[in-house]
């Protein structure tokens, strides 16, 4: 029977497609550990990039500023014609081949290939200068953009508790007024409204749960504005950050016009 069903285009389809599944699983099984290793190498490469790119731009170039110096003295030390020093002048020419152009061996002996160093060290001080101006300019920014963020965060927690307390009381908050005369208001007002209730409107249901909705929405202010917790920062204590980030960022923006204009 199962000879009659396969006898058949469809039966023919489904003999095709076992095969063609068989000959996928052999050639995988055959390819399997070479692209494993094709892969790991790749993940590998990946890594090194990352790590590399990580690597802040002002000191790569202070490496090869010490790559090319070191590689320099070793060629005025070396003999001239050997194997060594046409290795080193090979590696000089890959990382700044300008150094050695149209230096003979014996302007290089006579200190040609020195002048030129002195000349380059004047140029890579200065380049990693701008760089280092920029590096830390960049890092202020980033800075400043995350305190924004974390002022944005405080804000809205602080104007929810002050609604929440402002409700708890029946108080309007004033839009013309600033977040900390809003706060003190509504923290004096607290005070009063709780002064000026009654006993029995104090021990109602209804006066308690205000009471208690108030003293929450109280905390809640306090802690947000003012006093903050171990892992969010208060409001008053993000503006100061604000404030003093701000001041760094405006200097050393400063600091690198001036250094561009050298």
């Amino acid at each position: 029977m199962a000879d009659i069903q396969l006898d058949t285009l469809e039966g023919r389809m489904t003999i095709m497609k076992s095969a063609t599944e068989g000959l996928g699983i052999a050639l995988f099984d055959h390819l399997a550990p070479g692209l494993k290793e094709a892969v790991e190498g790749m993940t590998g490469l990946i890594s090194s990039m990352t790590q590399w790119l990580a690597i802040p731009t002002s000191i790569k170039l202070e490496d090869e500023t010490e790559k090319v110096n070191n590689l320099s003295t070793a060629i005025q030390m070396s003999e001239v014609g050997s194997e060594n020093r046409n290795r080193l002048v090979l590696e000089l020419n890959s990382i700044h081949p300008d150094l050695l152009k149209g230096l003979s061996d014996e302007e290089i002996a006579q200190g040609k290939l020195t002048e030129k160093l002195k000349e380059y060290n004047s140029q890579q001080s200065l380049k990693i200068a701008l760089v280092k101006a920029d590096e830390e300019t960049l890092k202020l920014a980033e800075k400043k953009a995350e305190v924004d963020v974390k002022i944005a965060d405080s804000t809205m927690a602080v104007t929810d508790a002050m609604i929440d307390l402002s409700t708890s009381m029946g108080h309007t908050l004033d839009p013309q007024k600033s977040m900390a005369e809003n706060y003190e208001i509504l923290l004096n007002t607290r005070d009063e409204w709780i002064e000026g209730m009654s006993r029995e409107q104090k021990w109602s249901d209804a006066g308690e749960k205000a009471i208690t909705d108030s003293a929450e929405a109280r905390m809640r202010l306090i802690t947000a504005y003012k006093t903050g917790t171990p892992h969010v920062e208060s409001y008053v204590d993000l503006l100061v950050k604000q404030e003093e980030v701000a001041g760094k960022l405006a200097t050393a923006e400063e600091i690198q016009a001036r250094k561009r204009e050298i």
